[in-house]
């Protein structure tokens, strides 16, 4: 990706997963909340539309959570491994999403 390109798109996901992933190279979970965020990354919400985190949005988050719990067999740890990925790559400038309003999307209150 040329210089422009990544100044109107933010960094590539894979850019910045790959980043987080060397953050976090000790921790033993290291290999699960990789497996988790892959899996994330190629969900429909995501993959069509999100060439970057800087481009997320809180509906892509909605989208990937019902797509999470619909489709993932672990889908409370996979939305763990995505909320600590998006706090990570927000302190490193990758989006600005408020960490309110991503947990609020990963985890909406439920409705009576």
């Amino acid at each position: 990706m040329d210089d422009r390109t990544r100044a109107a798109w933010g960094t590539p996901v894979e850019e910045t997963l790959a980043r987080y992933l060397e953050a976090i190279a000790e921790r033993e979970d290291r290999a699960a909340i990789e497996a988790h965020l892959r899996a994330a990354l190629r969900a429909e919400p995501i993959a069509r539309g999100c060439p970057s985190l800087a481009m997320l949005t809180a509906l892509d988050l909605l989208g990937l959570r019902a797509h999470l719990e619909l489709h993932g067999s672990d889908a409370d740890a996979a939305l763990a491994a995505v909320e600590e990925f998006l706090t990570w790559a927000r302190a490193a400038g990758a989006h600005s999403l408020p960490a309110a309003l991503v947990t609020l999307s990963l985890y909406p209150p439920e409705q009576d």
